[in-house]
């Protein structure tokens, strides 16, 4: 038997698309006010706004559930300095130091969001006194977090956008509570900002995102292919990123209502050139605007043909690199290196033709068959299984996908994107002698 060995054929690749939401990160909107109405002492059931209006959230991701609420109150003072005032104060234990209104003395008071009250996770007794004067151009920062009560109240007020944010004295020990900014030194050149921050987890529906093309198993080709992505969602969508074999390669911006995304910004701009002949994964991943993120993967091959899969391995102008060479020395041309996906830089020849014997079930009557690995994206080869009674003369093509002659297809083996195929003679060896060859050629 003779064997001729040439590049294997196109295979449907396997279609793995799946969707999946990763997990949801949770997301704080934060509001910060110049804080102008709470400068005076407040005493048992007393309240005072920590500023004279609302804090403003809109235009921020929706909260569906809340987690923790924090407060961070930041003093900074001008060009006159912030200290002692010479009035005699008695501080507030356990504050104790000297300078009485100076300091943040704030003691027992309680967090109140639209009259919401927030519990004991937000008392503000830790926004501790700040002992030292100022100097010029000094500031201190003193934040409070805590997971609040009243959670569902809470999530109801925000939906406005709007939270109007009070402090409340429940027990009136000191009649000095308060963010107290001392008459005697102060000038209007120190500032108190106010930054009311809430911490949850937005709109938890998840996009709906789909690979529009290239189809699963398509063989892709060429400078100017499509990549593209549908990508919806109630509340929008942000971005769809593009990946290939799991490396991000391209985002595409919304640019106001769009639903269909591509790779490069538009039609025809996924070069597969770049890319080794073969099968690759791509993967769409979609954002919508409250950071909900859904994903959709898909197999397909990239079938540039020989030339740039000659590329892979050989320099422009290397007199190895064309189809009849053998740089590695195992026998095999390039053209049959190609035919099989073996490296032609490595001599190996576990992917030549192997005869085999059938025998066929229902009357025992054998055959000479042969085996042999196709490569799925080698769409400019073409294969042609022959078979005679002697070398020569005129050989008989056998129709590779005829049922009575096709014995076996083994997808992706012996690897991703190739298969292996089985075909048995037309005519039985008690004929005679029998012989059967691969011949590929090149379109």
């Amino acid at each position: 038997m003779t064997r001729s060995f040439g590049p294997s054929a196109v295979v449907v690749c396997l279609f793995c698309a799946t969707a999946a939401a990763l997990a949801q990160n949770p997301v704080t909107i934060s509001s910060t006010k110049l804080q102008s109405n709470f400068n005076g002492a407040i005493g048992a059931g007393q309240s005072a706004s920590i500023a004279a209006s609302a804090f403003d959230f809109s235009g921020q991701p929706t909260l569906h559930t809340i987690q923790s609420v924090s407060i961070t109150v930041t003093v900074i003072d001008g060009d006159t300095g912030f200290g002692p005032n010479g009035i005699s104060d008695t501080p507030y234990p356990p504050d104790g130091g000297d300078y009485g209104d100076d300091d943040f003395d704030v003691n027992s008071l309680g967090l109140r969001l639209d009259g919401i009250d927030l519990g004991q996770n937000l008392l503000l007794n830790t926004l501790n006194s700040y002992e030292e004067p100022f100097g010029p151009e000094d500031y201190v920062t003193r934040t409070i977090t805590g997971s609040p009560a009243n959670k569902t109240a809470l999530l109801s007020a925000l939906q406005d956008g709007l939270l109007m944010a009070t402090i409340h004295d429940s027990t009136g020990i000191s009649q000095s509570n308060g963010l107290r900014l001392p008459g005697t030194n102060f000038t209007g050149t120190q500032q108190i900002f106010v930054t009311l921050s809430i911490t949850g987890l937005s709109d938890s529906t998840l996009p709906v995102v789909s690979v529009v093309a290239p189809a699963a198993g398509q063989v892709v080709s060429g400078t100017n292919a499509n990549f593209s992505a549908s990508a919806s969602d109630g509340g929008g969508i942000l971005q769809v990123e593009f990946f290939v074999d799991s490396v991000l390669r391209y985002t595409d911006v919304n640019s106001g209502s769009q639903t269909l995304f591509y790779f490069g910004g538009g039609p025809g701009q996924f070069n597969s050139t770049l890319y080794n002949n073969g099968e690759h994964t791509l993967r769409v991943r979609a954002v919508d605007t409250d950071g909900n993120v859904a994903e959709e993967e898909t197999q397909i091959t990239i079938g540039n043909g020989c030339d740039a899969w000659m590329a892979q391995y050989f320099a422009p102008n290397d007199p190895n690199g064309n189809g009849a060479a053998d740089p590695d020395r195992d026998g095999l041309t390039n053209l049959f290196e190609y035919s099989s996906d073996s490296n032609p830089l490595v001599a190996k020849v576990d992917r030549l033709p192997v005869p085999l014997i059938f025998e066929r079930e229902e009357d025992g009557e054998r055959f000479l068959a042969l085996r042999f690995v196709i490569v799925k994206w080698a769409t400019d080869l073409v294969y042609r299984v022959e078979a005679n009674g002697s070398l020569s003369g005129t050989w008989t093509q056998i129709d590779p996908a005829g049922p009575a002659t096709l014995v076996a297809v083994q997808d992706n083996v012996p690897a991703l994107g190739l298969k292996t195929v089985t075909i048995r003679d037309v005519v039985p060896t008690s004929a005679g002698r029998r012989f059967m060859r691969l011949r590929v050629t090149k379109q």
